[in-house]
């Protein structure tokens, strides 16, 4: 296999790749061969147990200072000597060496922050998730769409340990009886289940997000959508106020493009978002809601808060548009009534890959809730609802727009849909149809010239080969 070159955020340095795994550690500016993989963080280990004490007893001792102030000190006077010293070791021993800057980060990591060696990643802004599979497992991280194995020798009490920091001030910890919990942290989410359903040692899953949200200026240059396409969807979404569904699959981008169209909400816009747990970072008039598990092993469930009495609480608040986090439950009903009852330009996000799945799905959804509605009316309330379709996916170039469709018809058990933009021949293309006349008037009204930007999506766009036009979906 072709060793591909890459830099490996935890060696500091050019590695040599297979599949993600460094196979050949990187030399030392003398040519001296440096530790890798296992034995690397065997000694980052040892370093670390060695200095926890004289670490802690130094913060006691200071607790009044400035805290960047005593991180300097931990760096310069405790683990920068810890590191030339295990150098001038292995020197004499004619044994591999420490990567100064690799280990001096990941020591003091260790030693003073929650993510401790993981903490390479979480500042990666290419890396969108972290996979702890168990105690010495690798770890995997999916960096800009591509999964990496990382050989870091985590230990039960270790990641228990990250857990710990994590879940701190949480209103559930990690039981035996308890086996799940979610955190939210300014940077992540964290998932965790404990080694009682998972026997090969705790489980950890992170979803990273970009340290300030992505607006969609920053999506159309990473790709993600062409310029005309976003400003189309803007004038769908915010000057028309059509209710959008943003599908696609996990991790293909929902939630960034969902984000970013709410980003473009002028301020005084009263919007309320509902999430089982809260990713969304929205500026301006915004109202966020969370929903909570129930108390564990509370067979009464005291302490829950689920979407649908939140959607339902919604529209108490004075919301003028409703956000469904992710809409994966019986709330999918609440939300449609929602669309249907003044509070038009509303969005969620749903799981699928196609514009009929993501329909059939909410569908599905919305027939959860009791009491239980003839599949006829369903369709017909989504019909009403009248929204606009944007399917997300991941691609080799990346997370990218993939269609654009808008529902205005149902025909028997098939919903009509007028498909704008598809995907072909590994790009997006415009398939030469208009939106429909209810949407031209609603942008009309607003002050849109939603013709003219379909006329540019035409010229800027290249053209689907397949005709466009209405659609049935069933």
């Amino acid at each position: 296999m072709e060793k591909a070159k890459g830099v490996d955020p935890l060696f500091g340095g050019e590695a040599l790749l297979r599949g993600g795994r460094p196979v050949t550690a990187p030399p030392s500016t003398d040519g001296r061969a440096l530790l890798e993989g296992p034995a690397y963080y065997a000694a980052v280990a040892s370093e670390v147990a060695a200095l926890t004490a004289r670490v802690r007893a130094f913060l006691d001792a200071t607790t009044d200072d400035d805290p960047e102030e005593r991180d300097r000190t931990i760096r310069a006077e405790y683990v920068a000597p810890a590191v030339a010293a295990y150098n001038a070791r292995a020197e004499g021993r004619e044994e591999p060496l420490l990567s100064v800057a690799a280990a001096e980060r990941d020591i003091f990591s260790r030693l003073r922050r929650a993510h401790g060696v993981l903490a390479a990643f979480f500042e990666d802004e290419g890396v969108t998730d972290i996979y702890i599979n168990g105690p010495g497992k690798p770890v995997w991280v999916k960096r800009r769409g591509r999964l990496e194995r990382h050989d870091i020798p985590l230990t039960r009490d270790e990641i228990m340990g990250y857990v710990d920091r994590w879940q701190a001030g949480a209103s559930h910890t990690l039981t035996p009886v308890n086996w799940r919990v979610s955190v939210r942290d300014p940077r992540a989410r964290i998932s965790a289940l404990h080694e009682h359903v998972g026997p090969g040692g705790p489980i950890v899953s992170i979803r990273l997000r970009p340290p300030t949200p992505l607006d969609l200026p920053a999506l159309v240059a990473r790709g993600m959508l062409p310029d005309v396409v976003a400003r189309f969807l803007v004038a769908l979404f915010v000057r028309a106020r059509r209710n959008v569904f943003v599908g696609g699959a996990m991790g293909s981008g929902k939630t960034t493009l969902a984000q970013a169209l709410l980003r473009a909400l002028d301020e005084e816009t009263r919007v309320l978002v509902i999430e089982d747990t809260r990713e969304l970072e929205l500026a301006g008039h915004a109202i966020q809601l969370e929903g909570h598990p129930p108390q564990p092993g509370d067979p009464e469930r005291r302490g829950e808060v689920t979407m649908r009495e939140l959607v339902t609480e919604a529209l108490r608040h004075g919301a003028e548009r409703v956000v469904i986090g992710e809409c994966r439950g019986a709330e999918a009903f609440d939300m449609l009534m929602a669309m249907n009852l003044g509070h038009e330009g509303s969005i969620t996000t749903v799981h699928g890959r196609e514009v009929a799945e993501i329909l059939g799905r909410v569908e599905f959804l919305a027939a959860l809730a009791p009491p239980h509605i003839p599949p006829e009316r369903l369709r017909e309330l989504i019909r009403q609802t009248a929204p606009v379709v944007v399917v997300v996916g991941e691609t080799p170039a990346g997370r990218r727009v993939t269609a654009v469709g808008e529902v205005t018809g149902l025909v028997g058990a098939s919903f009509v849909v007028q498909e704008i933009l598809a995907w072909e021949d590994g790009r997006l293309c415009a398939t030469g149809e208009e939106v429909s006349p209810a949407t031209a008037r609603a942008a009309h009204a607003a002050g849109v010239d939603l013709t003219a930007l379909v006329r540019e999506m035409r010229r800027t766009v290249p053209a689907a080969r397949r005709p466009g036009g209405a659609h049935g979906h069933p």
